[in-house]
This record gives C-alpha cells, sequence and structure tokens, in this order.
C-alpha cells in the first residue's frame, strides 16, 4: 500500500532524491527493515536515489552547546526557517505529538540541501 501510493507522487512532483530519516539500528524491527528496503527498491527503479540518516546525523543543525533534543532541533529549525514557527507553536499544544516528524524531515532535507 505504501509504495502504492507513492506512485501518484513521483508522478505528480519531480522527486529527484529520497532522503529518509530513520532510527537508530537497535530500534529497527524485522518488519521496518523489510519497508525500508521496499521503498529504497521502489524509487530505485525509477531512478531516484535514497538515502537514508539516523538522528545523529542531524546534529550540526543543533545551536552549539544545547542539549540534543527534539524539541530544541525543532527550536534550531525556527530560527533557520522562520516560516515552521507556526507549526512549532502548535506542536507545543498538542496533546498528541504531530509535528515533531514534519520537522524531522525537514531537519533532514535541509541537511542534504547543504551538501
Amino acid at each position: 500500500m505504501i509504495t502504492t501510493s507513492l506512485e501518484p507522487c513521483v508522478r505528480k512532483y519531480c522527486i529527484t532524491r529520497v532522503v529518509l530519516s530513520i532510527p537508530y539500528v537497535y530500534h529497527q524491527t524485522e518488519a521496518y527493515k523489510q519497508l525500508i528496503y521496499k521503498i529504497r527498491e521502489f524509487f530505485e527503479a525509477k531512478g531516484v536515489p535514497v538515502f537514508a540518516e539516523t538522528p545523529e546525523a542531524l546534529y550540526p543543525l543543533y545551536q552549539s552547546q544545547q542539549k540534543k533534543t527534539k524539541k530544541e532541533l525543532m527550536k534550531a529549525l525556527c530560527i533557520k526557517f522562520p516560516q515552521l514557527l507556526y507549526c512549532y507553536q502548535r506542536e507545543l499544544r498538542n496533546k498528541n505529538k504531530y509535528y515533531t516528524k514534519v520537522f524531522e524531515a525537514v531537519a533532514v532535507a535541509a541537511l542534504y540541501a547543504e551538501k
């Protein structure tokens, strides 16, 4: 279902590369690894390179000397991308964390945009 839902996105948008934010290896289940393999297989068949990064790769985006938490990452991204401030403020009010994953995706994309 996931790869089927990716097909219209590939057709509609000019995707040139895919960057995945993945958990540490010891947090990855066998089912998760299979899913990532299928996603890689799907995009590589389309000629789109796929990259994967763990949370450690995002450390350069943090402000110096601050503790490496998701909340601090979100703050640092708001400084870099002020348009995210609205999402950050909404996330602070949310009981169920939704925007955290959005911020992680932006962080990984920003990391690769700088390379």
